[in-house]
């Protein structure tokens, strides 16, 4: 009788398990029919958790990474209706009613082609939990819409601000600088450089000095954040950026180079941003090594180079 039970109940285990997983594990037949995006060529798989999948009055489908993409494809399309907009539930993937769904706005969670996540639950419960850990505040669809216009305009002004920033910085090639001494220590975690040759960023100064980094991440974090890091010098102040290419492992111009994220390739520091000199061997590393995205140097921001430490 004792090992009856004891039968029993691991059969009653075995069934919560697989119908736990299986709350998770949904139809993503949309994403092998439409697999990028066809404005950004997002893999929609890997972002399946944002995914929209749109039907016009002409009959004819697209289906987008995110509601970011979605938006300016509806807008550019005046000439046909949307009849039926689809979303990936956050927690399971399944496609719901767009707007039917409990959309959450902001929070903690970066979001998809845009620093303002913008998510989509089936049951408001859900979405209650998720603010309960990331923050956000609850919204209906055309609420969740008309966001994702207000943040495009912001996103590019940003964007546009950082580039006449950092525009002095590419005036023109610069030549390579020396390698670090054994004694150079990354003004950011204070590792020793020159211990990881493969990862070493580099930021020369109008008046001669630099600052070497461990990695393409630190470097971020020290440019966006240089007040802290250095109190006698400024954005301004920089001359030229380097990174070291993963492929080549020489310098290459940080401005000019293309970063995957979110692959399974760690730098000293954990995850990191991986500099590649041109767009075909970021689409190659892309592939080979899992990455989510490819970045370019205006595009990277203090939110993500923060959920590279999550």
């Amino acid at each position: 009788m004792k090992y009856r039970s004891l039968s029993i109940f691991a059969a009653l285990l075995l069934i919560a398990h697989v119908t736990a997983f299986a709350s998770v594990v949904t139809d993503l037949a949309d994403t092998e029919k439409y697999p990028r995006c066809p404005l950004c060529d997002m893999d929609r798989k890997q972002f399946a958790f944002a995914r929209i999948l749109v039907t016009y009055d002409d009959a004819s489908e697209s289906g987008y990474c995110s509601l970011h993409c979605a938006a300016i494809a509806m807008a550019i399309h005046l000439d046909k209706a949307p009849i039926r907009i689809q979303v990936g539930d956050y927690d399971t993937r399944e496609l719901i009613d767009a707007e039917a769904a409990v959309w959450v706005i902001g929070g903690a969670r970066i979001g998809v082609m845009t620093h303002r996540g913008k998510w989509a639950f089936k049951d408001r419960s859900r979405a209650e939990a998720f603010i309960g850990t990331h923050g956000g505040t609850t919204a209906d669809f055309e609420t969740a819409v008309k966001t994702a216009y207000e943040d495009m305009y912001a996103d590019s002004r940003a964007a546009r601000e950082k580039r006449k920033k950092t525009a002095v910085m590419h005036e023109a090639p610069a030549a390579s600088p020396p390698k670090p001494s054994p004694e150079e220590k990354c003004p950011v975690c204070g590792m020793f450089v020159g211990k990881y040759p493969d990862w070493i960023g580099v930021i020369t100064f109008k008046d001669g000095r630099r600052h070497y980094f461990d990695g393409a991440k630190d470097l971020f974090k020290y440019l966006f954040d240089i007040e802290t890091y250095n109190s006698r010098q400024k954005v301004a102040d920089i001359r030229d950026i380097h990174v070291t290419d993963y492929y080549d492992m020489k310098f290459i111009d940080a401005g000019a180079a293309f970063y995957v994220m979110g692959s399974d390739v760690y730098g000293p520091m954990g995850r990191e941003l991986i500099p590649l000199s041109n767009r075909p061997d970021a689409e190659t590393f892309m592939k080979d090594h899992k990455g989510i995205r490819i970045l370019q140097f205006n595009e990277i921001t203090p939110e993500i180079i923060r959920r590279l430490d999550e």
